[in-house]
């Protein structure tokens, strides 16, 4: 559009800018004439156009002459601020005493007033639930442990024959040496007792192949058992001590063992440890493949940390989802979705579409059923849990299942490591690897023990007990775990909260007192203090435990 066509009330870009320089220069030339005291004490006249354009570009104004200061006004609906302290729910009457300046009334400001209020509020209200005088129980297997203390350690990797000696009577008879007893003619030195926490027994034991933790990384050895007349007799002796471990639970002679193979780890759990009733396993992690195969076998099983959509049954409006279920309500859509079909592959027949393609559409729609079960395929999620009578079962199909043994790989040949914290049948008893060092953190010193090798749960408790009555003040122990082990402490969590009608859970199974569980695991092969603590509900997963003011810390 030209000039002549542009219409008067209309103002084009170039006369607005023109004006504008204009009236910039004009000031400036004011500025000039002006005495130099007084430009600095107070502010030029400026005209209606000049205020009008400043409340339009406040930032132009002030790079010739200092802004005024703006001060909000709480009171004002209109303001930003004060619609910022009417969502947070803020008393206009507190944050008026601090409205002297600008910076007062900031989001920053705000922000901070009501974390520092919520925090209070926090702190009075609730405790720190980490820290605590007793340890945790956690369920993961770790295969290193570092303990740190600014204080020297007792005790040493350098034993003499009498400590030895004493450590191993100690732990092979399952005797507590950390309480005074005429009775016991063993040296009950820090460094018996220390010895003492760091055996384990396990099978079976190869000791030119690493069978702790159990993964598919290159070995330095080049013996492939799974070609050696070894084979059948190594999987013989597996099965017996896996039987002679399985009765011991049973018997309650035993609180726990670990099954650890290639590809999952395997817990069974004694009646009365955390509170259940009845002798269970966990699994995890799990596929779409053996859930299957476990239900070919017959044996019912729940999976307590599958997040997925659960089923609703119309006649017990039970929510939980026991994933055997789903395998079934797949199988039956298929069935449902054949039968219904059968007229459609015909048409398609006719209509020239080969069967071979007919199939694989089929078996598309077959794996669109069956791909919600699969999305939990070795996460913590598919972790599945069973109790009772099906605990033998899975006992039994893990003994006859073959197919859990590798054929390939530095392992191949191998059955699956057990680790137990009491003897049983076959059994090796294993030492783990000390190494002792200096560290610096922070200009501090700290003395350090590394640990590495099988760590079973209790072996945590007792060195946090065996640490504490040495007289050290303060110490840390920081864990590497093994990740696949995590979840069992998840679902043994979830079943303690699901004793209780109060707390939301996906496991509702009663539980068994603590004085009971104690009472019926007393030969168990723990210590008193350590078996109180596996039969109550303190169990709560951690990474590191911090020892100071005589309370733990779990993180």
């Amino acid at each position: 559009m030209d000039s002549k066509t542009t219409p008067d009330y209309w103002k084009r870009p170039e006369d607005v800018m023109k004006q504008f320089k204009q009236r910039m220069r004009k000031r400036s030339l004011k500025f000039q004439t002006t005495d130099q005291e007084s430009k600095s004490n107070q502010a030029p006249e400026t005209t209606e156009n000049d205020k009008k354009f400043a409340s339009r570009n406040p930032f132009k104004r002030a790079k010739t002459e200092p802004g005024p200061k703006f001060r909000a006004d709480l009171n004002d609906d209109t303001t930003t601020d004060g619609t910022l302290f009417r969502l947070l729910n803020f008393s206009q009457q507190n944050s008026s005493n601090s409205v002297d300046d600008s910076a007062n009334n900031s989001f920053a400001n705000a922000f901070a007033a009501l974390n520092n209020q919520s925090s209070s509020q926090k702190d009075a209200e609730v405790s720190d639930p980490l820290k605590s005088e007793d340890v945790f129980v956690d369920w993961t297997l770790r295969w290193r442990v570092r303990l740190m203390s600014p204080q020297s350690f007792p005790w040493n990797r350098k034993l003499k024959t009498c400590e030895e000696a004493s450590g191993i009577t100690g732990f092979v008879r399952c005797l507590d040496t950390d309480v005074h007893n005429d009775e016991i003619n063993l040296d009950t030195s820090p460094n018996a007792r220390f010895h003492q926490c760091c055996l384990v027994w396990q099978h079976p034991h190869v000791p030119w192949i690493d069978l702790y933790p159990r993964t598919n990384r290159k070995s330095t050895s080049s013996s492939d058992l799974s070609l050696l007349p070894v084979k059948d007799t190594l999987y013989n002796a597996w099965v017996d001590s896996f039987r002679s471990l399985f009765q011991l639970v049973r018997a309650k002679q035993c609180p726990y063992f670990y099954l650890m193979a290639n590809t999952f780890v395997c817990l069974f759990r004694a009646a009365g440890i955390n509170g259940y009733t009845e002798i269970n396993a966990c699994i995890t992690p799990t596929s779409r493949g053996f859930r299957q195969l476990l239900k070919d076998e017959d044996i019912d099983f729940t999976m307590p940390l599958k997040s997925s959509e659960k089923t609703k049954s119309p006649l017990n409006g039970d929510s939980q989802d026991t994933g055997y279920e789903s395998l079934d309500m797949a199988e039956e859509a298929y069935d449902k979705n054949t039968n219904d079909d059968d007229d459609t592959d015909e048409w398609l027949q006719t209509m020239g579409i080969e069967e071979s393609q007919i199939k694989k559409m089929n078996d598309k729609q077959f794996d669109i059923i069956l791909g919600k079960d699969k999305v939990t395929d070795s996460l913590p999620e598919s972790l599945v849990f069973v109790e009772g009578v099906e605990a033998q079962a899975l006992f039994n199909f893990l003994m006859n299942c073959k197919s859990i043994i590798p054929t390939s790989g530095p392992l191949a040949g191998v059955p699956p490591t057990l680790l137990s914290p009491v003897a049983f049948t076959g059994a090796s008893l294993v030492s783990l690897k000390i190494k002792e060092s200096m560290i610096r953190m922070q200009e501090k010193n700290y003395h350090s023990i590394e640990i590495r090798g099988p760590m079973l749960p209790h072996m945590v408790h007792n060195l946090c007990d065996l640490m504490k009555n040495s007289s050290l003040e303060t110490f840390l122990l920081a864990f590497a775990d093994i990740e696949s082990s995590k979840p069992f402490t998840t679902v043994t969590a979830c079943h303690m909260a699901g004793a209780s009608d109060s707390i939301p859970s996906p496991v509702k199974t009663p539980r068994t007192p603590s004085v009971f569980g104690e009472t019926n695991l007393s030969d168990c092969g723990l210590k008193p203090k350590v078996l109180a603590r596996f039969c109550n509900s303190r169990v709560k997963q951690f990474d590191s435990i911090q020892f100071s003011n005589n309370l733990y810390t779990c993180k």
